[in-house]
């Protein structure tokens, strides 16, 4: 950061024409605006150069000392909490996190001096402009000041370069197909107002501009030009396009991985996650369009793209990070087979448990969770135990823990020897048990396993306002409420548990909650790790517990 930009944008055209601004102290320099000056692209968009002048004012450097440079070493970080935001809310926690590895190990968004973070280019702060005002727009908060916000980041993009005009209005159209016209018009409406309002800025300030030393591509541009070059130039310009992103010094080896764990990991793009895979993928080719453009109408694209290309992936990585997290969800959940038994084993147990309580005449009670048979307060505040199997003696306490434990451990070998036979089952269990609404939902799938005889185990009561799901699953995003069309966002809760006849709080649980009605969803996995820390902490006399993932 200490040593002076050495490329040719960068010193040509972005920081001089943040010079002529210091200079004369106000965006119609007459520099700028004087024909018989030399200047490159004097009609580029302004934001940048502007926020290099900020920054040198705001610390009184002098020219030689380009402080600016921090500004763009920031963005990488603003880049990398963008797509955690993103990739956390639709893929997990260990896909953001190899996302994000990936992202921070490309040289191109990080060393690379002719457009990463270690330049200063606008193409990595376009790249966090559009995409984190698509992101915003295809989340699931709708609020219309969200959708300002977004527009206010599309507007950004507008004044950062000339292709983000282009990228500004498809950032709109995917929102609108990912989140649908009829329903969010408002929230796509307060999106719209920056981006043409910035559109107005810039066309205003740029028309008293004399255009000079520029490709010029308006004035040779023309339809008939697109075809069949459009086509015909394919086998011209792939082996070009190819090399470019073979250089080790720009991509390392992301272009040798990432291709095939995106064709690999597909199945991570598809059910409720389809609204937001198809506009991320529209999102990374709205770059490559645009560039695709130039060569097509360019006189000598095997010259242009050397230059080029590379900074137009830079504009369409973040999409490309997201989907790419999209697939690592798919792949790891398919690879991690002995925790998926164990998982789905416990799974089994839990819906048994179910099934057995509403058998013996027990239900679920509201405001707590009871494990290893506690007592608690249900609505009537009467002390009501957990309601075990009939015939079957009290629940399981104390040392008979351990002895249950003892017996499940050889029964997860018998459950993957019968876990194909279990499908079967669901059916003639769910038809013999009446299932029981509630505000929460009802019992999605009733499973009982055979050749067992044992006492349900130390479990979980589930509060009737709180419901599991499985990740990935059909309900991981809509609301679980009869007629709510919220969808749940990821935030943390303090759940209250009852074990061994103790009233226990756990802070800082994981949940999915859902804005318009307090929906509260608990992961299967979450309640294997609170009865896990309930079990491991049972002879702590806290009554608050951390929740340890």
């Amino acid at each position: 950061m200490t040593n002076p930009v050495g490329n040719w944008d960068s010193r040509m055209i972005w920081s001089a024409q943040a010079i002529y601004l210091r200079a004369e102290g106000t965006v119609d320099a007459e520099v700028l605006r004087d024909w018989r000056w030399y200047i490159d692209h004097p009609r580029y968009p302004i934001l940048l150069p502007l926020a290099q002048v900020a920054v040198q004012e705001g610390f009184k450097a002098e020219q030689d000392r380009q402080l600016y440079r921090a500004l763009y070493a920031a963005l990488l970080p603003a880049f990398l909490l963008v797509l955690g935001d993103g990739a956390r809310r639709w893929a997990g926690k260990v896909p953001t996190a190899l996302a994000s590895l990936a992202a921070v190990s490309a040289p191109a968004l990080t060393v690379w001096t002719a457009g990463g973070a270690a330049s200063a280019y606008s193409d990595l702060p376009l790249a966090c402009f559009f995409g984190a005002g698509l992101v915003l727009l295809l989340s699931a908060r709708r609020s219309i000041l969200d959708g300002l916000a977004a527009g206010l980041l599309l507007g950004a993009a507008v004044l950062t370069k000339n292709e983000g005009i282009f990228l500004a209005f498809s950032g709109l159209l995917l929102g609108g197909l990912g989140l649908g016209w009829k329903k969010h018009w408002r929230r796509l409406a307060a999106a719209a107002v920056p981006v043409v309002l910035a559109c107005a800025l810039f066309i205003s300030w740029k028309s008293a501009i004399p255009n000079r030393h520029d490709e010029k591509y308006a004035s040779f541009f023309d339809l008939g030009d697109f075809w069949p070059e459009v086509f015909t130039r394919i086998p011209v310009m792939a082996g070009v396009i190819a090399r470019e992103m073979s250089l080790q010094e720009v991509w390392g080896y992301f272009w040798w991985m990432a291709p095939a764990v995106l064709l690999l990991g597909w199945r991570g793009w598809r059910g409720r996650r389809r609204a937001v895979s198809v506009p991320l993928l529209l999102g990374f080719a709205a770059p490559l369009v645009i560039v695709w453009g130039a060569y097509t109408v360019h006189s000598n694209p095997v010259f242009l793209a050397p230059v080029t290309w590379n900074r137009f992936l830079v504009q369409a990585s973040l999409p490309l990070f997201l989907l790419l997290s999209l697939s690592l969800r798919d792949l790891l959940r398919r690879v991690a087979g002995p925790r998926s038994i164990r998982d789905a084993a416990a799974a089994v147990r839990r819906l048994q448990r179910r099934v057995l309580a509403r058998r013996a005449g027990g239900a679920p009670h509201r405001g707590a969770v009871d494990l290893a048979g506690g007592a608690s307060a249900g609505r009537s505040g009467a002390a009501r135990p957990f309601a075990g199997r009939a015939g079957c003696g009290p629940p399981i306490r104390g040392a008979g823990a351990e002895r249950q434990e003892r017996q499940e451990s050889g029964q997860l070998a018998s459950f993957v020897h019968t876990s194909s036979s279990v499908a079967g089952d669901v059916e003639s269990v769910a038809k013999n048990v009446p299932a029981t609404p509630s505000r929460a939902g009802t019992l999605d799938a009733l499973i009982s396993t055979r050749g067992t005889a044992a006492c349900p185990e130390q479990g979980i009561n589930r509060p009737s306002r709180t419901v599991t799901q499985e990740r990935g699953g059909r309900h991981d995003m809509g609301c679980h409420t009869p007629g709510c069309i919220g969808e749940h966002e990821t935030g943390s809760i303090s759940h209250t548990v009852i074990y061994q006849e103790r009233s226990i709080v756990l802070r800082g649980v994981p949940a999915g909650i859902c804005p318009e009605c307090g929906d509260v969803v608990l992961t299967d996995e979450t309640l294997i790790i609170i009865e896990d820390t309930l079990r491991r902490k049972a002879r702590s006399k806290k009554t608050e517990h951390v929740f340890e993932a």
